[in-house]
């Protein structure tokens, strides 16, 4: 799945006029270039400390291979004794003799009862499980991103909203007071706009410390301090229809492909632990040398010898066969968490598609509702200029447009991020799936030169 991108739209087809000519004035976060969606996106993919953590977790994972290779293997061991004995008796009178002994063995498992195949396939699907799993925490952690880009663009411009609401009540206390002084307003109207002015004020440090909370969340979640942000365009490459988008999911959501691969590896641990209930067949080789010293003559004997050993276990005391009884049960609610996980995505497509479709409609009734209100305000305006209308109609005309316009903000940071959950839900939220200029992580990498690697204990 791709996502062609548009870096950048224009602020009037992001924000209602009022706002934009707000936001023009806004100032940078940092003294630096303008950051767009997707280069914090790839700062993310290349910094994020969950996200690294995760890739060393598949590193990790990719190491049973070898030690499920191992049990094909032979062993090689190399003993040494030295025997030191001293004989005394009333007949044979003492004696002494030293005895030293080398012994190289080899032993080589041709069968366990199928748990040599199972054990290899357990870890095969144990590491696919574990690249599901790590795709779906690069797709949360992009998504956090992106959440969190939104959450500042939206949290500044909010910001930015409340300073020019300040501007304009502290312009209409001054008007007021000029008034008041010449008696054309009265006390309650002077109060009232000065309540107004306060409560403005205090809207703006609220304002403010949330801003510079989602910008600390903001470094936390990228690896860098927030510059001045560009509002993106939207994300493209999102299916058409509901049903399209859940086929989509049901393929390549990761947490689903992860639950169905940790049935099989279930499945896999059932075939392993049954192998101790079977046969088990061993070729063992030994080459031996023995030199005795006694007082007179030394003598030594070497040896060579081959057996094949067949061991067929007759009772072990039960544990084992509770072992194959905990394995078919843990696969049985593998099973039954796999068909819920394939429920929950279902739902979490449909929900991610409806909260899509209601964001973007609630910003085009919140488009409407600004253009009403400052038709609203410039009518109330003039009515109070000449009279007819009361200043606290001016002041609620005033704030009615406020919470419209932060509520065009709102929504429309919540129409581009539910526009990446759905994505995520569709299993597409990846750096390749967004096709960010970057360099990919490979998770075959570190799996090809850790395969077949039987010797050392140095890592990369």
């Amino acid at each position: 799945m791709t996502a062609p991108w548009r870096l950048t739209r224009p602020l009037r087809g992001l924000l209602a006029v009022p706002l934009a000519a707000a936001l023009l004035c806004l100032p940078p976060l940092l003294p630096a270039a303008a950051e767009s969606l997707v280069e914090a996106l790839v700062a993310t993919y290349q910094n994020n400390a969950d996200l690294l953590a995760a890739r060393e977790e598949l590193r990790v994972v990719n190491e049973q291979r070898p030690q499920a290779i191992a049990g094909w293997l032979p062993t090689v061991t190399v003993q040494g004794t030295l025997d030191d004995t001293s004989r005394e008796g009333d007949r044979l009178g003492a004696s002494d003799q030293r005895t030293v002994s080398e012994a190289l063995q080899y032993r080589q498992g041709l069968y366990r009862g199928g748990a040599l195949s199972a054990n290899l396939a357990q870890a095969e699907n144990t590491i696919r499980r574990q690249r599901a799993l790590l795709l779906n925490t690069e797709q949360q952690v992009l998504l956090n991103a992106a959440s969190i880009y939104m959450d500042v663009i939206q949290n500044a411009a909010i910001v930015e909203l409340n300073r020019s609401n300040i501007r304009v009540l502290e312009e209409r206390l001054r008007a007021t007071e000029a008034m008041f002084r010449v008696g054309d307003m009265t006390q309650a109207d002077l109060s009232q706009a000065q309540t107004r002015l306060a409560q403005a004020r205090a809207a703006l440090i609220a304002a403010q410390g949330t801003l510079d909370s989602t910008r600390a969340t903001y470094r936390q979640i990228v690896g860098n301090a927030p510059a001045a942000l560009q509002a993106p365009g939207p994300l493209g490459g999102l299916p058409g229809q509901i049903e399209d988008a859940v086929v989509i999911a049901l393929r390549e959501n990761p947490t689903l492909v992860a639950a169905d691969l940790a049935e099989r590896v279930a499945r896999n641990q059932v075939r392993a632990r049954l192998g101790a209930l079977l046969p088990s067949v061993d070729l063992v080789g030994e080459l031996r040398r023995d030199d005795y010293r006694v007082a007179t003559p030394d003598t030594r004997g070497e040896s060579a010898s081959a057996q094949l050993q067949v061991t067929v276990p007759l009772y072990q005391s039960g544990a084992e066969y509770s072992r194959v009884r905990e394995a078919k049960k843990l696969a049985n609610q593998r099973q039954i968490e796999t068909i819920s996980l394939t429920r929950k995505v279902e739902e979490q497509v449909v929900r991610a598609w409806q909260d899509l479709d209601t964001a973007r409609a609630s910003v085009e009734a919140y488009r409407q509702q600004v253009a009403a209100a400052e038709q609203a305000l410039a009518s109330v305006q003039r009515e109070v200029d000449i009279g007819r209308r009361p200043l606290l109609d001016l002041l609620d005309a005033q704030q009615e447009l406020l919470d419209a316009q932060v509520n065009l903000v709102i929504q429309q940071r919540n129409a581009t991020v539910n526009e990446f959950a759905l994505l995520n839900a569709l299993g597409g939220l990846t750096a390749r799936g967004l096709q960010l200029p970057t360099d990919y992580f490979d998770p075959e990498a570190d799996y090809e030169t850790t395969r077949w690697r039987l010797f050392g204990t140095g890592i990369d």
